[in-house]
């Protein structure tokens, strides 16, 4: 995804070594900027309706270091139940996209971060999904 990582990354030209907005990608970043998990009591996968990756992954965009991060965003598209018309123009279907893949990364950052999912059984800290809908300026947890 464009965070501030792969921003600095691009900005040097560093090409094909961008950090996806996936559960992998997730864990890199938190690795990254929390070395020590000490005090934290949460970690909140945001997701947001104008997020790139997952509208080029909705329309299946095939460009460049595009195309790696939008892979790993399309089970989430793939994966959502929905009679409607399934478009990025679509801000029902986005928005259930964006919310299923912040399911999606939640179950694999329990899965692949032993750390983690052991903080959460003992708990010492909560795992949870989050709606930030930018329009309205206002975030909505996962129950």
């Amino acid at each position: 995804g464009f965070h501030v990582v792969n921003a600095g990354r691009l900005a040097v030209g560093a090409s094909g070594a961008l950090v996806p907005c996936t559960p992998v990608g997730c864990l890199m970043l938190i690795k990254q900027a929390l070395a020590d998990l000490s005090g934290a009591k949460a970690v909140i996968v945001l997701g947001h309706e104008h997020c790139e990756t997952v509208v080029s992954a909705i329309d299946r965009v095939e460009l460049g270091n595009m195309t790696t991060m939008v892979s790993k965003i399309q089970p989430a598209v793939d994966g959502v139940d929905y009679d409607g018309k399934r478009s990025s123009i679509n801000p029902e279907f986005v928005e259930m996209v964006v919310k299923n893949n912040v399911q999606n990364t939640i179950k694999d950052v329990r899965e692949k971060s032993d750390v983690l999912r052991n903080m959460e059984e003992t708990g010492d800290i909560q795992i949870t999904g989050a709606y930030y809908d930018m329009d309205e300026g206002k975030v909505f947890f996962s129950k």
